[in-house]
């Protein structure tokens, strides 16, 4: 279930999950909406432990660890979190359009993006609602990628930059 800060169930919130112990784009994920009374189900989910990430920029985030697929009572409280405006740079330091910024890890957990991904604009900027702490974000365009990680206050800004170079093989 997901809850608000107050405790009221919250519906058609993303809820992602993402194998606790894997990394990359090859990871075992899995998504879902929740329903009117804040409960969710996720279908597709091996027998492995995960990591829950639900929330938006406007509703706040909720983050657990470890996860075992089939656990009765499963609560994801949302609270507040920040605002990252990145600016997304190419190899040569020229601005990058139409790259795309998600979240990859919160407080160092893998996760997945519950639908807060974000594309820059043609100079290069965007903005990401994310969890409050330290949140890794992935930015990618083409075979161009980049990762870097920030520490985000609750209710708070945070402005970064993230220069793109070519992907390594995985």
């Amino acid at each position: 279930k997901v809850i608000d800060a107050q405790g009221r169930a919250t519906e058609g919130v993303g809820v992602a999950a993402a194998y606790a112990a894997a990394s990359g784009p090859d990871r075992h994920t899995d998504f879902t909406i929740t329903l009117a009374d804040g409960s969710f189900r996720l279908t597709a989910l091996k027998k492995l432990p995960y990591n829950l990430l639900s929330g938006s920029r406007t509703l706040g985030w909720g983050l657990l660890g470890g996860v075992e697929p089939g656990s009765k009572e499963v609560v994801l409280r949302l609270a507040p979190g920040g605002l990252v405006r990145l600016a997304v740079r190419g190899p040569e330091g020229a601005p990058v359009s139409g790259a795309y910024c998600g979240i990859a890890t919160v407080g160092g957990l893998p996760v997945s993006d519950p639908g807060s991904a974000r594309r820059s604009d043609a100079s290069g900027l965007l903005e990401v609602g994310v969890p409050a702490g330290s949140v890794e974000l992935r930015v990618a365009k083409d075979k161009l990628e980049g990762r870097g990680t920030v520490t985000v206050p609750a209710g708070g800004t945070v402005a970064a930059e993230a220069t793109l170079s070519e992907a390594k093989p995985r």
